[in-house]
């Protein structure tokens, strides 16, 4: 009598490589598109930042600044300081809840082109009162000067 040898039949080789594959297929592409999914995420950040901005300064009645640091890669919300303007040290928002300034970290790679420094009135309008585009990448996010809604 022969023994039973252990082992893989052919078919069942065959299925796992396919099933690989197939897997393959789909992850592979969602890895090498990493850097326009970065670029929709901070842009999307940008958004809620701008958003906060507004909101904060109609609500407390006292200008607040969107700013990006180049050397550092993060953007941040301060408020408006009278001798300064919209710089990065000036005294920074604190988020409500943890007591931590906003401050939000950029991923490596992230190109931004245009506006480095956004400032709201107390009546939510941009300071100076234009439109402004700031590009993330390949995406634009639009303020509305007038009425400082971003999009």
């Amino acid at each position: 009598m022969k023994p039973r040898q252990r082992g893989f039949t052919l078919t069942e080789l065959i299925l796992v490589i396919v099933v690989m594959g197939l897997l393959a297929g789909v992850a592979i592409p969602r890895l090498n598109n990493r850097q326009s999914t970065d670029e929709m995420a901070v842009s999307d950040t940008l958004k809620g930042m701008l958003f906060t901005a507004r909101k904060l300064a109609m609500s407390q009645r006292r200008p607040v600044c969107f700013v990006r640091n180049a050397a550092t890669s993060q953007m941040a919300l301060v408020y408006f300081a009278a001798g300064a303007g919209c710089a990065w040290l000036n005294p920074a928002v604190i988020e409500p809840g943890t007591g931590k300034a906003f401050v939000v970290d950029l991923p490596t790679g992230i190109v931004f082109s245009n506006a480095s420094a956004v400032q709201f009135t107390t009546r939510g309008q941009l300071s100076p009162n234009v439109t402004t585009t700031i590009t993330v990448g390949s995406t634009n996010v639009t303020i509305i000067g007038e009425t400082g809604f971003s999009y």
